[in-house]
């Protein structure tokens, strides 16, 4: 987290990184690793690097890249990565 400046009424603009963000209002260290997140999706409903790709809007090996580490992602594909993967458990999204 970096700071960015400080607004007239005493608010602080900060920047941070997406994982940041979700440890600050989820209130855990941990939160979801996309790795693993998208594996086990694909593993769990027997699923091509294709399929989520296309549920996603973005490319297969966008999606091997994302399994490897690779890349860095928005936070807006994150949310659709989290709402894909987990949409029948209860996940932080909220802030």
């Amino acid at each position: 987290m970096r700071q960015l400046g400080k607004l007239s009424n005493g608010n602080i603009i900060v920047e941070m990184e997406p994982m940041e963000w979700l440890t600050l209002i989820c209130g855990t260290e941990r939160f979801y690793d996309i790795p693993t997140i998208c594996r086990e999706y694909r593993a769990e409903n027997h699923l091509s690097k294709t399929d989520p790709a296309r549920k996603l809007g973005i490319s297969r090996n966008w999606v091997h890249r994302m399994e490897q580490g690779e890349t860095n992602i928005s936070l807006a594909l994150y949310r659709r990565l989290i709402a894909l993967a987990f949409r029948d458990k209860e996940v932080c999204l909220e802030g």
